[in-house]
């Protein structure tokens, strides 16, 4: 495992992002965003729209059945889907990569983290928020690492989300981000 990178204003200059290749949007890759909530949709919003901007292919939004309508008109080249209370499988069937958390609260996010966590695909997974939760002793976890996948797994805590996952005080985080 590699050590965290800070992302500053500095390192993103450096990195800016990639211009999409000619072709078409099947070529740049299909990606899953599991996000949002009533009371946070703007969370699907932002991650949706730096999906594209970035040059993601098709992107699908799985957010809340009451939050479909809105992020639909928002990000209209994105495919919206109402997200079930239940992991439907088949929904990662495809997927390249798949973002799981932004804006979502413990339960659902747990229970979209995990079945994540379980797909046997070779894609990218980035987990946020709190789909951190109980991330390291998950049962998915386990098994992702056991496999050895080429899919990688990115997590992406603030400071307090990574001092729960570390076991170090919140201090500790930011001090050791700033040196």
């Amino acid at each position: 495992m590699t050590a965290p990178i800070a992302i500053t204003a500095t390192l993103l200059r450096r990195r800016p992002l990639p211009k999409p290749a000619g072709g078409d949007k099947e070529k740049r890759g299909r990606l899953l965003v599991l996000a949002g909530s009533p009371e946070v949709p703007g969370a699907a919003v932002l991650v949706g729209e730096a999906a594209l901007a970035a040059g993601a292919g098709k992107t699908t939004l799985a957010v809340p059945g009451s939050c479909t309508a809105a992020l639909g008109i928002a990000i209209p080249e994105a495919r919206v889907l109402a997200l079930s209370s239940r992991p439907a499988p088949h929904l990662f069937d495809g997927m390249d990569a798949v973002v799981v958390g932004p804006g979502m609260f413990d339960a659902p996010a747990r229970v979209w983290a995990e079945a994540a966590l379980n797909q046997k695909t070779e894609g990218t997974l980035l987990l946020d928020a709190a789909a951190l939760a109980r991330l390291w002793s998950s049962p998915g976890m386990r098994k992702r690492r056991s496999r050895g996948t080429a899919g990688q797994c990115i997590v992406t805590p603030h400071a307090g989300e990574m001092a729960r996952l570390s076991g170090m005080s919140k201090d500790e985080i930011e001090s050791g981000l700033k040196s």
